[in-house]
């Protein structure tokens, strides 16, 4: 289960075609969503999104070309359809993430594959984006808004996020530091850190 929403996310699949992210009409009065949790150690993981609208599903055409990914990234990058706080370090799907407040965006690698990226700014205010590719998998059910869910795992200490649009979605687990989380071995996630462009 060392994938990633939201998450997280969350969230999703995921990959939001560029009108959702930008809120267009469809997705005018879509309905802002929290999920959280909070551990016996004080650590607590809170993903906050819009549920958008699967719509027809036609932002599945986009991860084909270059430049509707481009385009798709850059309005994803401006525009988060969401946050997520982590008020101590955890580790999600294998992948370290310190304390803080990101912004939360789902964009596609150059491959087309489909990825989470949780946004900041370091100490020196550079962007700095933490990514990772969504594993998504058929589900039986079908989500027509972006659906992301925290609960608790079976373990103290940790938690299992679950996404979904339409009929993709995946799940992946959360650690506390307390619960013995360490920095996994980057399969599930990619562990790195990019600064973002500003152009």
């Amino acid at each position: 289960m060392k994938q990633l929403v939201l998450t997280l996310a969350l969230a999703a699949g995921l990959t939001l075609p560029v009108a959702a992210q930008s809120m267009g009409s469809v997705n005018a009065n879509a309905p802002k969503v929290t999920t959280a949790i909070e551990f016996a150690d004080g650590a607590k993981l809170t993903v906050t999104y819009k549920a958008l609208n699967f719509g027809q599903g036609s932002w599945l055409e986009r991860a084909k070309s270059e430049r509707a990914r481009n385009m798709y990234n850059q309005n994803a990058k401006e525009n988060p359809c969401g946050s997520v706080s982590v008020s101590k370090d955890m580790v999600v799907a294998g992948t370290q993430i310190a304390a803080g407040e990101y912004g939360l965006h789902f964009m596609f690698g150059d491959d087309g594959t489909p990825m989470a990226m949780l946004s900041t700014t370091d100490k020196e205010g550079n962007a700095q984006m933490q990514q990772f590719p969504l594993k998504l998998e058929a589900m039986e059910s079908h989500s027509q808004r972006l659906a992301i869910s925290i609960s608790a795992g079976e373990k103290d200490g940790t938690c299992v996020i679950a996404l979904q649009f339409g009929k993709l979605g995946m799940k992946c687990t959360g650690t506390t530091a307390a619960a013995g989380g360490e920095k996994g071995d980057g399969k599930g996630a990619d562990q790195g850190k990019e600064k973002v462009s500003d152009k």
